[in-house]
């Protein structure tokens, strides 16, 4: 029955190690864009592995080009989540404090609220404010040294936005590794035409891979990738180990949520249209592997933040492309004002021609983010209908886009704004016109 039905059989152990040892291990866009997700000795780890078997590594071009288009929106989630550790140990500890602070300072008026002797009054009010000062003692040593360490903890092991964008050691690590000899061929203007109606055809047919992007602008990018690989296996005498982790039902077939292997469809047509075994397996997969048959050693530590990166990736809501068309201010009652982009929905999937208002918070983040005004952007929707802005697709700026500016005067009332500190304690721009707040509230009911 093996024979007849040989796409049902996965490979045993022994197998598995001939893929480790001979096979083309090839690389999804996910397993390049996960080292930004790791820290930096974890990192050198699996670059290491990746090294040990550089000879026979191999990146179909879609999975590059989506790897160089996702990258830096990556390298800013990455730098997003530490500055929110940061914003704990500033803020959030701060509140701690002025909470117990007035906690106490409550508990001691009601402690002598009853006492009439001055003396037992005093002593009581004594130990309350020696309290108070050794618990904001405590706290203020402890939130700076709180404040250091996660200061250091994002030095060493977070790619910083800014160097993401100018001086990427991740992606020249990669190149030094993937040399152009090991990226698939770039495919001409009527090859892709090609290849992306055949994957339409494909999805709308449910055939895998692909098939669970379907309500993605352009949900063709894993047909892409399997056509590169059908086509790369039929030229070569080796099997493809193919390491992706992109863990949906299209890809990996799974038993009671445990992945067991590729699609059997996937084996099936690879061995009837190129004639060579095939197998794939997610990064942290790839280096439980490696550990075993190549004698590597990256500790189990390493795997399960991996796995869990993976894990993470995938529970992550959709993407969708968006034309930047202009960059607004919202006028809040207090006075200060926040920049927002307002997004056209491209494409003819998900929300396509649907306008979207997306915070940019403040000056800073839109020069972080590198977008212009015009900019055709990537824009996160997450599971909970909230809307993020990840930064411009450099590829297809024409030149006519426009860089925002502040505006130096209030757009409600024409008064000159100023900037000043934030409840929150931030740098931030606002009206000083006190008269304004009732224009500014009627203004945005009117838009």
């Amino acid at each position: 029955m093996k024979s007849v039905l040989a796409e049902w059989y996965g490979p045993n152990d022994e197998e598995i190690g001939e893929f480790l040892a001979n096979a083309t291990i090839a690389l999804d866009a996910n397993v390049l864009l996960a080292l930004y997700r790791v820290n930096d000795a974890q990192r050198k780890q699996v670059l290491d592995v990746l090294t040990r078997v550089s000879s026979r590594l191999w990146v179909p071009h879609q999975a590059a080009l989506e790897y160089q288009r996702n990258r830096l929106g990556v390298a800013a989630d990455q730098q997003k989540a530490h500055d929110a550790v940061a914003s704990i140990a500033s803020e959030r500890v701060t509140e701690v404090l002025s909470t117990a602070v007035t906690t106490l300072t409550e508990l001691c008026a009601e402690a002598v609220g009853e006492v009439r002797d001055r003396e037992i009054r005093s002593a009581i009010e004594e130990q309350f404010t020696m309290t108070v000062s050794s618990l904001e003692a405590v706290l203020t040593e402890r939130q700076l040294a709180m404040q250091n360490k996660f200061h250091e903890l994002r030095r060493t092991h977070t790619i910083d936005f800014a160097d993401a964008r100018n001086a990427d050691p991740i992606r020249a690590a990669l190149d030094a590794l993937i040399t152009d000899d090991r990226v698939g061929e770039k495919p001409d203007a009527e090859t892709l035409e090609t290849r992306k109606k055949k994957a339409q055809t494909r999805i709308d047919a449910k055939i895998p891979p692909g098939y669970k992007d379907a309500n993605k602008d352009d949900a063709t990018g894993d047909c892409l990738i399997w056509f590169e690989l059908l086509d790369h296996a039929r030229k070569s005498t080796r099997p493809i180990l193919f390491v992706t982790d992109d863990a949906k039902e299209d890809s990996y077939q799974r038993v009671r949520g445990q992945i067991v292997g590729p699609r059997v469809e996937l084996r099936a047509e690879m061995a009837n249209e190129a004639k060579q075994p095939y197998h794939q397996t997610t990064l942290d997969g790839f280096v439980r592997l490696a550990n075993r048959h190549l004698k590597t050693a990256v500790p189990e530590d390493t795997i399960a933040t991996l796995e869990r990166s993976r894990v993470e990736a995938n529970r992550a809501g959709r993407e969708v492309r968006g034309r930047l068309r202009d960059i607004r201010m919202i006028m809040h009652p207090d006075g200060f004002m926040t920049p927002a982009g307002l997004v056209e929905v491209l494409g003819d999937g998900y929300r396509s021609g649907e306008s979207l208002l997306i915070s940019l918070t403040n000056p800073a983040t839109i020069a972080a983010l590198g977008v212009l005004i015009g900019d055709v952007v990537v824009v996160r929707i997450d599971k909970e209908g909230m809307y993020e802005i990840l930064g411009p697709v450099l590829d297809v700026r024409t030149g006519e886009e426009r860089e925002f500016t502040m505006p130096e005067r209030c757009p409600a009332c024409e008064t000159p704004v100023v900037v000043s500190a934030t409840p929150k304690g931030r740098p931030g721009w606002r009206c000083p016109n006190e008269e304004c707040a009732p224009k500014r509230q009627r203004d945005q009911l009117e838009d």
